[in-house]
């Protein structure tokens, strides 16, 4: 049995806390992805983040000309979407196996299938 949360009545500190929390959920998030994106824009790794050094030629290169690059990125859309499916049915089959079955080693299926995370 769990026991039951417990409320925290923030009054006028809701609005600053919200904003707080997307605050950070921004910087850890967003801010690598947007870093990452710029970096991609550079002409040679190193250089600083600066407008004279900046070139399309690298997307253009990823996306359009390399063959590798198309076959890299149709393979990794491929594989994750065969993983999800694949652990969307086993996921649902073990907690079925829980839930209704109710083995003795249930404990054991409910610590594997928490392992990743």
């Amino acid at each position: 049995k769990s026991m039951r949360p417990m409320l925290i009545k923030l009054r006028h500190f809701k609005i600053p806390m919200v904003v707080v929390c997307l605050l950070s959920l921004a910087i850890i998030v967003l801010l690598p992805l947007v870093i990452i994106f710029l970096v991609g824009f550079l002409k040679a790794y190193g250089l600083p983040l600066k407008l004279e050094n900046m070139t399309f030629n690298n997307y253009h290169h990823v996306l359009l000309v390399s063959k590798m690059a198309r076959d890299a990125m149709k393979n990794s859309v491929v594989l994750s979407i065969s993983a999800a499916i694949i652990t969307m049915f086993v996921g649902t089959m073990v907690a079925y196996v829980i839930v209704k079955i109710k083995p003795k080693g249930k404990g054991i299926l409910e610590v594997l299938g928490l392992l990743p995370y």
